[in-house]
Parts: C-alpha cells; sequence; structure tokens
C-alpha cells in the first residue's frame, strides 16, 4: 500500500500565508514542493516520497520560514490503536499536517488527523498536529503499528 499523508483541507491557502510569511526553512532551499492528486488532496514532497506521475506538481518558490516537523508514534500488539501529536518549535504555528503509515497493518487505519486543540496533552494553547491510528474491524487481530505525524509550522 502506497504511504498516505491525510492533509487538512484548504492547506493551499494556508501555504501561501506561510510563503509571504517569510522566515527560515527546515532545509537550505527556498522552495516548497507540494504533490496534488486528481481529488485535491496535498501533501508536500519528500526525498522519500517524491510525487508521483498520478500527481500534479505545484512549487513556490522564494518559501522560507517554514519547517517540516515529524515524528514516529508506535503501538506494541496488544493495542488497539496509537494517537499522539507533534509539535512546532517556539514562536511557530502549524498550517497543516498529517498522519502516515507505509505499510498498515490490515484493519487498521487513520480515524484523526488534525491540529492540535486547546487542552490536548494538557497544553493550553498547542500549536502542532495530531493523529490517532485504530483497528476498525475487530474481527482482525491486533497488530504492532508505526505512524510518522507530521506538522508544517510556520
Amino acid at each position: 500500500m502506497n504511504t498516505f499523508i491525510a492533509l487538512r483541507r484548504g492547506l493551499v491557502g494556508s501555504l501561501l500565508m506561510c510563503a509571504i510569511l517569510g522566515g527560515g526553512n527546515v532545509a537550505t532551499a527556498s522552495t516548497l514542493t507540494l504533490c496534488v492528486d486528481y481529488r485535491g488532496t496535498l501533501r508536500v514532497e519528500t526525498a522519500f516520497l517524491p510525487c508521483t506521475l498520478a500527481e500534479q506538481t505545484l512549487t513556490l518558490n522564494d518559501v522560507s520560514g517554514y519547517e517540516v516537523n515529524s515524528r514516529t508514534i508506535s503501538a506494541d500488539p496488544s493495542s488497539i490503536g496509537v494517537y499522539g501529536g507533534i509539535s512546532c518549535s517556539a514562536g511557530k504555528r502549524v498550517f497543516g499536517g498529517g498522519v502516515s503509515m507505509d505499510s498498515p497493518p490490515l484493519g487498521y487505519a487513520v480515524v484523526s488527523t488534525r491540529p492540535l486543540a486547546p487542552g490536548d496533552f494538557g497544553i493550553a494553547n498547542p500549536q502542532g498536529w495530531f493523529g490517532e491510528v485504530l483497528l476498525t474491524d475487530f474481527s482482525l487481530p491486533t497488530a504492532h503499528v508505526d505512524a510518522r505525524l507530521w506538522a508544517i509550522c510556520a
């Protein structure tokens, strides 16, 4: 199964806002490349996950000040799922994010991907992204789950 990063709708406007705001980049490049599928779903192109032939490429030049943060969350085989959050660096605000799974176990699915909300993880005004992966077919056995959280911040 291909890796899929579910990104928040309206991300193009947010990323354009990010391009206008300015600052420093995670990498040294000042270009942000997005991949857009036929449904309009966006994701950030990475060295590990380039745009496919079925996706249009959208390149934003002179983009600075954004960062793409990621971390892996895992659940042991006795668990029905895993959830977690990833924060932006101090002074940055979240503009998008998502959850990816390279090889999801049979029956598991991303059930929630959203900006962190006030009160999540005991933080009054969090800036970051939340993701949750659960077993959705309880006729199947539980399995080890690895998911990657992503947050685009500026």
